[in-house]
């Protein structure tokens, strides 16, 4: 992972999100690209990456003194370049073709968890997906840990892809996190017998992906809003991964992309291209 681009409104959502950047920029050596998409009413403040100072980021006139932080957790780690760069007048596809100069490998934006009721400009975040090659990171407004503990990708095996799953190993390992497939067959065709998947995941999966904290688990539940609540809230998922437009996505999500992050989805989502 070369760079990180971190897409900021000046909201509290853009605040929160801007800590698990950092975070993630630091654990997998990446550098750090702040898009502001729009002018702030607040006094813009740059992240501080000098000693153990606080870092902080847009902040939106709806905030209070004393609101959370962001802090760099240990000044012997990796210290990101991080560089600022002005997007208001970026349309969709000036901001995919910056993706794209830069070599983006990683996305992100913070996205609220319920209405607020407030009015803000959009972004059609879900086009810019769309056309780019990198994942795309969604961090919920009241989403607090900075850490992945348990990712799960859902997917069903037969479709799962060894991309993803490459990109999730790297990501995983930086945070000694465990790495979840959750099987749950697609709609229309049989599912795959249970021992019959076992050995695919052992023998086809395992054998191409190296990551000792690669887990299997084979899910019947056909209804995916119950399965989501069962993996986030029964399992302590830190991190959900979905593909972009295939069948687990338009389920749990929608067709599109909206400005806030469907309920039954709590924690923050990976979106990535298909």
């Amino acid at each position: 992972m070369r760079k990180i681009l971190l897409l900021t409104d000046g909201s509290f959502a853009a605040k929160n999100a801007a800590g698990i950047a950092l975070n993630i920029a630091q654990k997998m050596s990446a550098d750090l690209l702040v898009g502001k998409l729009n002018k702030v009413i607040a006094p813009y403040k740059q992240l501080a990456l000098a000693g153990d100072q606080q870092i902080q980021v847009d902040q939106d006139s709806s905030e209070t003194p004393g609101e959370r932080s962001i802090q760099r957790p240990n000044t012997s780690e990796f210290k990101p370049s991080v560089s600022y760069i002005d997007l208001t007048d970026f349309d969709a596809q000036k901001v995919v073709q910056l993706v794209i100069q830069q070599d983006i490998r990683l996305l992100i934006k913070g996205i609220k968890a319920s209405d607020d009721g407030k009015i803000a400009q959009e972004f059609n975040i879900h086009s810019v997906l769309n056309r780019v090659a990198c994942p795309l990171l969604l961090v919920p407004d009241n989403w607090k840990s900075i850490n992945f503990e348990r990712i799960v990708y859902m997917a069903d095996l037969r479709y799962c892809k060894f991309q993803v799953l490459k990109y999730l190993a790297q990501l995983g390992d930086s945070y000694n996190a465990s790495l979840l497939v959750a099987h749950i067959s697609e709609k229309g065709i049989p599912d795959m017998d249970k021992d019959y998947a076992r050995q695919f995941f052992d023998g086809v999966i395992c054998t191409n992906i190296c990551y000792s904290r690669l887990l299997f688990d084979h899910i019947k539940e056909q209804n995916l809003l119950r399965a989501t609540d069962v993996l986030i809230h029964g399992m302590n998922t830190d991190l959900l991964v979905l593909v972009n437009h295939h069948f687990h996505f338009e389920e749990i999500i929608g067709r599109y992309i909206s400005h806030i992050m469907p309920e039954h989805v709590t924690i923050p989502l990976l979106v990535f291209p298909c």
